[in-house]
């Protein structure tokens, strides 16, 4: 295969960043899935791979089928290797977009459901902005989704977070408000001097 020739991070970043475009492309699922795989092995020889993560994370938006979404999981796994702050939304990825082990048609409802109320009810605080990016994408995806408790979690998920972001906006607000206000002090008062006497004879 290609990836494995590839033996410089110069070279590897030169094909990921070739690559990348075509998953965007209306193609046979079997093309997109081999591009996928090429990319899961040249970013294990890749530098500066947080770059990527905007564009990867919007796939979440766009790739529909089963075989894709498991594949662009295993490619945030694979960075969550270079880029630490992944680790700890690697198994959320992987629940949302979990399917049943008797079928892929199938989808794991008790995963995900439980993954959703995981982030709705307390992750949407705490993870950091980067670490929601790849999870607000999936639950736009979801919007879409046929069946209505993943709609509806999505939604709900989607608020959420949007509101967490309302609210530190507002704070930095008023921090910077604040910030700008310079405290004036009254000047003291200070009688001016006496006019000079003339004398007048």
């Amino acid at each position: 295969a290609l990836s494995t020739i590839i033996t410089t991070t110069t070279r590897a970043n030169q094909l990921v960043e070739l690559l990348l475009p075509f998953l965007k492309i209306n193609q046979p699922e079997e093309a997109t899935i081999s591009i996928l795989t090429i990319l899961q092995n040249l970013l294990q020889k890749t530098k500066n791979c947080s770059k990527y993560i905007p564009f990867l994370s919007q796939l979440f938006s766009i790739l529909s089928t089963p075989l894709l979404r498991i594949g662009l999981c295993k490619i945030f796994t694979i960075l969550s290797s270079k880029l630490a702050y992944l680790a700890p939304i690697i198994p959320i990825l992987d629940d949302l977009n979990s399917y049943s082990k008797s079928s892929l048609d199938t989808i794991d409802f008790e995963k995900r459901l439980n993954s959703f109320a995981l982030i709705n009810e307390k992750l949407y605080l705490t993870l950091t902005h980067t670490q929601l990016v790849p999870i607000l994408w999936n639950f736009l995806f979801f919007l879409k989704h046929s069946e209505y408790s993943i709609r509806s979690s999505s939604s709900h998920g989607v608020v959420q977070i949007m509101r967490r972001i309302n609210r530190e906006e507002n704070v930095n607000e008023v921090k910077v408000e604040g910030a700008g206000e310079t405290k004036i002090e009254n000047p003291t008062t200070t009688t001016p001097p006496p006019p000079p006497t003339t004398n007048i004879t």
